[in-house]
């Protein structure tokens, strides 16, 4: 395995082991751990000593700290509502095995490690309305191949050398959706707004090289102990690189998951490319599945919702190297402001 190739997994193996720290550690040890290291969190409802969850009345104290163990199941349901009431900062280590099904990068696997820092900030505007920002800022390890040249003057070939990686910012991706403030326990959510993608990548390879803006939806359903529905987004480009090519991209996460009580959570959360713009259709569709175990803990006066998930690219591009297997972990704060 090449150097680079292993730098991938170790990060991926610390990240995993981060994000298992807090299950297997007390709330009072690592509290007091951050208090040696002078490291302070704090969850400042600013005068709301209670939040409304899917219309419950959720008894939070002052601390932050769930009253019963019903709570943890409303906070583990609200958390994964695209749209819903809760302040979170999501970070999310992902590693892929990337292959192409046929052509040259079919004959050997390589890594890619992507680390996206993902905020979810509601702001309310009203009694019945609220706005969603959603920035999504990549940090990214990405694998390519190297080639030079061989043979005579006349007759040069190109020889595959190997793989190589680059490592920086990818396209930072920011969504603001309007939603209606739901009421009820039980129902339709849903929420829409625009989108943007900008060529914030550090290398051309880790990024599309074009300033991209487009629409953001989201519809689902809220039942008792569950949770159900899509988040589609679409860019076309507006500006950018003009030697790169135009862009027209549609991501798409649909999610399920299912409350197992006492903060638990099974489900799957994958999301659906397609790049329309390929001149190969076999190219355009990449179409995960997957399964995800999740549960909110507290580190010390803040829940955390831990989640891991495996998933499998049941249809994915053909000559094009894309990940047949996406393995990742999530580590997400729960705040309220």
């Amino acid at each position: 395995m090449p150097a680079l190739q292993r730098l991938n997994l170790y990060c991926f193996l610390l990240a995993a082991l981060w994000v298992i720290l807090p299950v297997g550690a007390s709330p009072g040890a690592i509290q007091e751990a951050l208090a040696s290291s002078d490291q302070k969190l704090c969850y400042d409802l600013k005068g709301t000593s209670n939040q409304l969850v899917f219309g419950k009345q959720a008894a939070v104290n002052s601390e932050g700290l769930a009253a019963d163990e019903s709570q943890g199941a409303d906070l583990a349901q609200e958390s994964s509502n695209p749209v819903g009431s809760l302040t979170m900062f999501n970070i999310k280590t992902s590693l892929a095995l990337v292959d192409s099904r046929e052509g040259p990068y079919s004959d050997r696997t390589d890594t890619s490690l992507i680390i996206n820092v993902q905020p979810v900030i509601p702001i309310t505007l009203s009694e019945d309305w609220r706005l969603l920002m959603r920035p999504v800022i990549p940090l990214i390890s990405q694998p390519y191949r190297t080639f030079a040249t061989a043979g005579s003057r006349r007759h040069k070939t190109l020889v595959d050398t190997g793989t190589d990686y680059t490592f920086g910012l990818g396209d930072i991706v920011f969504a603001a959706m309007f939603s209606p403030v739901s009421k009820e326990a039980e129902g339709f959510i849903g929420g829409l707004g625009p989108t943007f993608m900008f060529p914030t990548a550090t290398d051309k390879i880790l990024g599309r090289g074009k300033w991209s803006i487009g629409s953001a939806g989201f519809l689902g359903y809220s039942g008792k102990g569950w949770i159900a529905g899509i988040f589609p987004q679409h860019w076309w480009s507006v500006g950018g690189d003009p030697d790169r090519n135009d862009v027209s991209l549609t991501q798409a996460q649909y999610f399920a998951m299912l409350g197992l009580g006492n903060g638990w959570q099974i489900g799957m959360a994958p999301t659906i490319t397609i790049d329309w713009l390929q001149k190969d259709p076999d190219n355009r569709w990449t179409v995960p599945v997957g399964l995800m175990l999740a549960k909110i803990v507290h580190v010390g006066k803040v829940p955390v919702k831990i989640a891991a998930s495996a998933e499998y690219s049941v249809f994915r591009p053909r000559t094009i190297p894309s990940a047949e297997w996406d393995f990742w972990l999530q580590l997400t704060p729960i705040l309220s402001f």
